[in-house]
């Protein structure tokens, strides 16, 4: 399922990572723009905390980052990310992959969602 709208904000719900089903959570951003893109990570953690990333979507190119891997605060709990334009104008696309784990096989389930675009 494809979309086309895009936004400067995006919010990534339901991330999760570790726990009972060893799980990962990947937040994948798609610049539409013929421009690189500076964008910004916050991570949203149940207790409250925030913590921020950047990273850089190339034009017309997408990023991904593995959340547990750029945020350890992520590791063995849940929580959002918001993705933003650091310009605040880059027309962005956002998903989320979520994959899960049993004791013999490693990413035994997955999922994929569009995250919700902000105004």
């Amino acid at each position: 399922r494809g979309t086309t709208t895009t936004a400067a904000r995006w919010i990534v719900a339901d991330g999760e990572s570790g726990g009972p089903g060893e799980a990962s959570t990947y937040v994948l951003v798609a610049n539409t723009s013929a421009q690189d893109q500076p964008v910004r990570f916050t991570l949203l953690t149940e207790g409250g905390q925030t913590h921020t990333a950047e990273g850089l979507v190339s034009a017309n190119g997408r990023y991904t980052i593995d959340v547990a891997g750029t945020f350890p605060q992520a590791r063995n709990r849940r929580f959002s990310v918001l993705v933003e334009s650091v310009s605040g104008t880059a027309p962005l696309v956002v998903e989320r992959a979520s994959y899960s784990s049993t004791a013999t096989v490693t990413w035994a389930a997955g999922t994929n969602s569009l995250a919700l675009p902000l105004p």
